[in-house]
């Protein structure tokens, strides 16, 4: 034995060499289980710290759970035999400290009871003390003289094997002394060779392999009788599962002749199978004979089920770390105590965002049909362990489910699935966020030890860390795809209305100019058809310049405080005259919605954009739904696809349908321009994107929610309002003026809608003083001799803008009224949005006759 076993020898049986045994796998069993059964060039590793066979005894254990449990590491307990035996089997840690002393078994061979080393003869220390230090660690035998009392000399044979743990490294020693020449030898070889009450499950078998022998303790544990323990009876006590592996490595280690160690369940008296180690070593005969087998079982389930956990938490912070899925990471938990607690079934209920409602996350054990009957059931007082545990924010444990009033409203649906006993704990975040709740059920009435109770509280634990960790990471994707989403938008809104702005430039020409040429002509002459055709174009490009500008958020809104209930009932018709007799529209609002802030005339054509899109959606018919409410927005509250709206009081207007629907990567699109899923001919993808751009102008926000098969809602939010005045930010059409001869200085970067303004102005009467640019325009101003009654001015314009222009000609003509024209309203915000109210503002594009009849009521205001 090693050096430290010096002090100390152990009850075992002769072993001449140790090799290592291991089970065929098994294409279920667990890492755990593979791991206990040994590895290949190895002796598996039994741990000695658990409970075995003698729990309850005077088991000598160092840190174990038996009579030894409570001392410090390294005290040894004697065991006292009942009889003589010139045997003792023996196991020590990796540095050779002792785990199980026969204090006696010196005296019983005829030694003086005292330090092992001290009683080698002299000249045979130096060769033990080298056999029992092999590097690399191998089994080792070694033959030595002991001094006996009387001055006799008493021939010893020892043995020894490592054993060592699942990832390489020595986790201790096991081996027997015999005497092979004491005169106090008094069990015959093939004979029993131990105590009957020592403190593990001993057997012997004859040289035929027949076992012939097991100890009071072994048939204490297994609860049946000798004779039906004799031969291979006790083999009905292994479980099935482990049965065919356990004979099988056995009898190739026998076979051999060498020494075997073998991990298995095993049934207890009470019906529990347990998880223990049994190691069998061979032995001679006085001749050198082969004479059977001797060994022991030891109870290992407890550090098996520890095994099982600490691996399981091992796995499961790898996996949070690998950012694995929740529920993946939850069921390693979950899996790992059921495997600490045979018969168990593990939990986990996760708290829904309304902070009552509890979800399933995990329970891969339970019945499924259990699973779905609680799922979604509310916390409370009285709502099983579970949902009382969370609303009471303490462990709760119920020993039988039959009879404890907390499951009163879940009793039945328990009992009929089995379960009789539940003990849940709160998982919670912070110390004072709870998450949801983490149980365990039995299908026996059962009270938990003190250690599972620490069990299912550390479970919750480190689950309550991962389940916040999940929902923070969630909500970190969900920030990021909105920040990316509204950084696209952004982007393409800004492409947008550029591409309007240049648009409208173009189409305030080409309208003008067929204008100018249609009043020039005869009332019957042919080319007026041709006029009108490019006129009517024009105008339909205009409009959906108009979309582009809604999109990017540049149209000029006419905003006025409005019920949103009294916009819907006013187009209520025309939406209804919109969708065919196969659908049925369904208004439903409101009475108490607050006011909002928004156009009218855009909100109109909100709803008639939307109600198109869901009647194309439904081709079979269907039911169409627009309904309004009232809402409070909580701090952070998400809604639109790339943003959280404001907090505060809103309405929220929704639209929904009941056709195909659209899957997630098609409703991500949904509001991008020209994007759209209907035929060719059928829709410009600009009708989403112009709701989009008009709720985001009017301070809202927009989210669609859509799956295939299952219809669509746009949800509409636009906040509170609390003015009670109807102003207006943007113009209505004025009847034509009659001509004028004032002088207008005009101020535009675009030489053709310069050189058409002109036209068109001078064609009524007006003197017009041209301008390519803002600081030509101020010149003008200074050294124009007569007056300038009107001065026009594009605002959006390189160099210098058109406020930036009227702010220094108003230092030089402060009687000069300006007229601003703009294709959007990028840079109307704040103070300057008050100085286009009214008249003061005209959009492009425009008509020489909606100019002039602008310039005419500005003149004369």
């Amino acid at each position: 034995m090693p050096s430290g076993l010096a002090a100390a020898v152990f009850q075992r049986a002769r072993a001449r060499s140790v090799s290592a045994v291991r089970l065929p796998p098994q294409s279920e069993e667990s890492a755990t289980e593979r791991k206990m059964h040994g590895h290949v060039g190895k002796t598996a590793a039994a741990r000695v710290n658990g409970a075995g066979a003698g729990e309850g005894r005077s088991a000598a254990r160092v840190n174990g759970t038996g009579a030894g449990e409570g001392r410090s590491a390294g005290t040894l307990s004697t065991v006292e035999p009942m009889h003589p035996t010139r045997q003792c089997l023996w196991t020590a840690t990796s540095d050779g400290h002792p785990t199980l002393v026969d204090g006696a078994w010196l005296s019983r061979i005829g030694c003086a009871e005292g330090e092992l080393s001290e009683l080698v003869q002299a000249a045979d220390r130096d060769r033990v003390r080298s056999a029992r230090s092999p590097e690399p660690p191998a089994p080792y035998t070694v033959d030595y003289r002991l001094r006996g009392n009387d001055g006799a000399t008493i021939a010893v044979s020892e043995s020894g094997a490592p054993r060592f743990a699942a990832d390489g490294t020595l986790e201790g020693w096991f081996g027997a002394c015999v005497a092979t020449d004491a005169e106090s030898r008094g069990a015959p070889a093939g004979g029993p060779i131990l105590p009957p009450h020592y403190p593990l499950l001993v057997w012997h078998t004859d040289v035929d392999g027949q076992f012939d022998f097991f100890n009071d303790t072994w048939l204490e544990f297994t609860g049946r009788t000798l004779e039906e323990e004799l031969g291979r009876g006790w083999m009905e006590g292994i479980h099935p599962d482990d049965r065919e592996r356990c004979v099988a490595a056995c009898e190739q280690a026998v076979a051999a002749h060498e020494p075997f160690e073998v991990e298995f369940r095993f049934r207890r008296r009470d019906g529990q199978y347990r998880w223990v180690v049994d190691w069998g070593l061979p032995f001679d005969d006085d001749e050198g004979r082969h004479a059977g087998y001797t060994g022991s079982i030891q109870d290992v389930t407890a550090q098996f089920r520890a095994t099982a956990v600490r691996e399981g938490q091992n796995r499961f912070l790898e996996q949070v770390a690998m950012g694995r899925p929740l529920v993946e990471a939850i069921t390693t938990l979950t899996d790992a105590v059921e495997r600490y607690g045979e018969g168990s079934f593990a939990s986990v209920l996760i708290l829904d965002e309304d902070g009552r409602t509890l979800r399933n996350l995990a329970a891969p054990s339970l019945p499924p049909e259990y699973v779905a009957a609680i799922d979604g059931f509310e916390a409370g007082p009285c709502a099983g362990s579970c949902g009382t545990a969370v609303y009471e924010r303490r462990l709760v444990i119920v020993e039988d489910i039959a009879t404890d009033p907390l499951w009163e409203n879940f009793r039945d649906t328990a009992l009929a699935h089995g379960l009789r006993a539940c003990w849940s704990c709160p998982i919670t975040f912070g110390g004072d966020r709870v998450l949801g709740s983490f149980a365990i059920y039995y299908t026996e009435p059962r009270r938990p030890s003190s250690r599972e109770v620490e069990l299912i509280e550390s479970m919750a634990r480190i689950a309550g860390i991962a389940i916040q960790r999940s929902r923070e990471e969630a909500a970190l994707r969900v920030s990021e795809e909105q920040l990316r989403q509204a950084q696209k938008m952004e982007a393409v809104g800004r492409l947008a209305a550029g591409i309007a702005h240049d648009f409208n430039n173009v189409l305030v020409v080409v309208q003008g100019h067929a204008e100018l040429m249609l009043d020039g002509l005869d009332p019957e002459a042919d080319e007026r058809l041709d006029l009108n055709q490019i006129i009517r174009a024009s105008k339909r490009a205009a409009k959906l310049t108009q979309q582009l500008l809604a999109f990017g958020r540049k149209q000029i809104l006419q905003l006025r405080v409005l019920d949103l209930n009294e916009v819907i009932r006013g187009v209520e018709a025309m939406l209804a005259g919109t969708i065919r007799e196969d659908i049925e529209l369904v208004i439903s609002l409101d009475s108490e919605l607050g006011r909002v802030r928004a156009d009218p005339g855009q909100i109109e054509q909100v709803l008639l954009n939307l109600t198109v899109n869901a009647s194309d959606a439904m081709p079979d018919g269907g039911k169409l739904e627009i309904a309004t409410r009232n809402i409070e927005v909580g701090h952070g509250a998400a809604l639109g696809m790339d943003g959280l709206v404001r907090q505060g009081p809103g309405a929220l207007m929704t639209v929904s349908d009941s056709g195909c629907g659209m899957d997630r990567e098609t409703a991500q699109h949904a509001f991008d321009p020209f994007f759209t899923t209907k035929g060719p001919g059928k829709g410009t993808g600009l009708g989403l994107s112009m709701v989009y751009g008009v709720v985001k102008q009017s301070g809202g926000d927009v989210a669609v929610d859509s799956a295939p098969g299952a219809g669509t809602t746009v949800t509409i939010f636009l906040p509170h309002t609390s003015a009670t005045s109807e102003e207006s930010t943007g113009i209505e059409a004025l009847p034509p003026a009659p001509d004028g001869s004032e002088t207008i200085l005009l101020v535009e970067d675009d030489e053709s809608v310069r050189q058409l303004t002109v036209r068109g102005l001078e064609s009524y009467g007006y003197t017009v003083l041209e301008a390519r640019h803002g600081r030509e325009g101020l010149a003008i101003c200074r050294r124009h001799p007569g007056p300038i009654d009107l001065m026009i001015t594009d605002i959006v314009m390189p160099e210098m803008g058109g406020f930036e222009v009227a702010d220094q000609a108003a230092a030089i003509r402060p009687e000069m009224r300006v007229l601003y024209v703009t294709g959007y309203t990028d840079l109307i915000a704040g103070e300057r949005s008050d100085r286009v109210a009214g008249d003061a503002l005209l959009q492009k594009p425009f008509t020489p006759s909606q100019l002039v009849t602008r310039v005419r009521k500005l003149i004369e205001a």
